[in-house]
């Protein structure tokens, strides 16, 4: 009997483990999907991560751009819709830290992070900040990789911090000698100071 209960326990949770990779899949695009995936198999870091992205896009490309639409509606709707904006925010923030904390060291996490955070920045810069901080991470985990330097100059132009742009996109072209971008950005810093 125990080994039939332990049999048929081991089925179900494989079954939770082969839908949740299904929903997973399916959620890319959709909230529901990745919320059910998570409930599925609540110890996928992956799961969490994206559920977390997907999260602050909702915020900052659904709830965000409905909430100017608001300026005339009443008080309490104002304030319902303010409250599903920080909720979506809060949770996109939670959940993209916890997936990179149940794995400090998978790099596809912390990408996820950054993009999450950047996304965030588009309507709030005080995610810029984050940004940074995650990709520096990024460059710690996988230091010979140029496009994550070249990600990092293209933060650090876009919040007006050349400087620190110029030594990123340095760094990108001395890894990767032909990095198209980098050293378009690095013409276009010329050309600006010859101005």
């Amino acid at each position: 009997l125990i080994v039939v209960l332990l049999a048929l326990f081991c089925l179900v949770k494989i079954k939770n483990i082969w839908l949740a990779d299904i929903y997973y899949g399916k959620g890319k695009t959709n909230l529901e999907a990745n919320e059910i995936a998570l409930k599925l198999n609540p110890s996928e870091p992956l799961y969490q991560s994206q559920l977390g992205f997907i999260q602050s896009v909702v915020a900052s490309q659904v709830i965000f751009p409905q909430m100017s639409n608001l300026a005339t509606a009443e008080a309490e709707l104002k304030k319902k819709a303010q409250k599903y904006f920080d909720q979506y925010v809060n949770d996109s923030i939670s959940n993209t830290q916890k997936a990179v904390t149940l794995n400090e060291w998978n790099l596809n996490l912390y990408k996820n992070k950054a993009r999450t955070e950047l996304n965030l920045a588009s309507i709030d810069p005080k995610y810029n900040d984050s940004a940074i901080k995650t990709l520096l991470k990024i460059i710690e985990l996988s230091p010979t990789d140029p496009t994550n330097y070249y990600n990092l100059g293209v933060l650090y132009k876009n919040i007006n911090k050349t400087e620190e742009a110029n030594l990123a996109f340095k760094k990108t072209i001395e890894l990767f000698p032909k990095h198209q971008g980098a050293i378009n950005e690095l013409e276009l810093q010329k050309k600006k100071k010859k101005k």
